[in-house]
């Protein structure tokens, strides 16, 4: 009795400890991946999901994804009632995803609260080699950073209202991705290589891995193309737009760090 009055003891003072550093408030408890897909799409079975083109990708990116946080749709639906965090004391989510189902791939982003104008999730690209580059070159980067960023910002399929802001920094601690730019044509990957040339779309579908989605359009570097909806920007980065499930991936992660 003893020994489990101290166990019980000790789980409190960690609890009371790490409490102040809490991004939400409320109880949020995981759910099975069934319980998932039928919250999602209504189907009961890993079977029927791998029928279910969009079933198919959510289940995809979530076993490539290192943190094993699958929180229920419907609390993630309240992202902006739970947030407290404030742009001086920004949520950094981070982790790791298998790209293309192989490279263990960063990912990082920040989200905090804008005084009642609803979430904002925060990312900066930190060039490498920017001496190399003129103040208009990198505007032009700069200026399709906030085009893609309003793709994912008007693609939102929540209820609640939400700000994507991708920027350039020359702070490298700030960063959220680190890249060399290159002029000439690259297909990255996003963690290494850019090009200056690329489109706001294609830039929307990098800033999707710093978010830490994988792509759809292949199981792993050596080809092995899969069938997907072309309109989903992860399947293509030359004009598909976000998918809802690409939101819950993105925002049911801070709900992980309670």
């Amino acid at each position: 009795m003893k020994t489990l009055m101290i166990g019980r003891l000790f789980t409190a003072l960690i609890f009371m400890h790490f409490l102040p550093s809490l991004a939400f408030s409320g109880d949020f408890k995981p759910v099975s991946k069934i319980e998932l897909y039928k919250q999602l799409y209504g189907i009961n079975s890993t079977k029927e999901c791998k029928k279910n083109i969009d079933c198919r990708m959510l289940r995809r990116h979530i076993i490539r994804d290192n943190k094993n946080c699958q929180i229920g749709p419907r609390d993630v639906e309240t992202t902006d009632q739970q947030i407290n965090r404030t742009k001086d004391d920004q949520l950094k989510i981070s982790g790791s995803m298998k790209f293309l189902g192989v490279y263990p791939a960063k990912y990082k982003y920040y989200l905090y609260n804008a005084q009642g104008a609803g979430p904002v999730l925060k990312a900066r690209v930190f060039i490498n080699n920017a001496d190399e580059f003129s103040s208009n070159d990198l505007s032009r980067l700069r200026q399709k950073l906030a085009t893609a960023a309003k793709t994912w910002t008007n693609g939102n399929t929540y209820n609640f209202k939400v700000k994507f802001d991708f920027d350039i920094t020359t702070n490298s601690k700030e960063a959220t991705v680190s890249v060399k730019l290159l002029r000439g044509s690259t297909r990255g990957p996003y963690f290494s290589k850019w090009s200056l040339n690329w489109s706001s779309t294609t830039i929307a579908h990098e800033m999707g891995h710093v978010m830490g989605l994988d792509d759809e359009y292949s199981n792993h570097p050596f080809g092995s193309s899969v069938k997907c909806k072309r309109s989903s920007l992860m399947c293509s980065s030359y004009g598909g737009r976000p998918q809802m499930y690409h939101y819950y991936l993105i925002f049911r992660r801070a709900f992980c760090y309670i």
